[in-house]
């Protein structure tokens, strides 16, 4: 399983999953962490831009591997593009990546709802 965090720093949850070029990307296995990396985007190339763009069909966006993404927040439409994508979107209001991710694996990870409209 895939699982990436929102997070421009790489410690804390970042808000707006679709226009956040930075991700902590968690490979698990067993739901124990194998492997962590970066997913770094061009900010011409964020979900908000991919999704209201036009891509080439050919083309995979990398957040769309994933199985998870965990986010600060979205906007109503996010989780619904990603469950399109075979995605599970959660929003959370922990701000620990660290944390997000171990509540995450043991069931206790506090959903939020995601926000209002998406403003352009």
């Amino acid at each position: 399983m895939k699982i990436a965090i929102t997070s421009q720093n790489q410690r804390t949850v970042s808000g707006h999953a679709g226009k956040t070029t930075r991700f902590a990307v968690f490979e698990v296995e067993d739901k124990k962490i194998i492997n962590r990396s970066l997913l770094e985007l061009e900010v011409s190339n964020v979900l908000h831009e991919h999704f209201h763009g036009n891509p080439a069909p050919e083309y995979v966006h990398p957040v769309l591997e994933m199985d998870v993404v965990i986010t600060g927040s979205m906007g109503p439409g996010f989780p619904i593009k990603m469950r399109a994508n075979g995605i599970e979107a959660i929003m959370t209001d922990e701000k620990d990546i660290d944390l997000a991710i171990s509540k995450f694996l043991d069931g206790t990870l506090i959903r939020l709802q995601p926000e209002g409209g998406c403003h352009h």
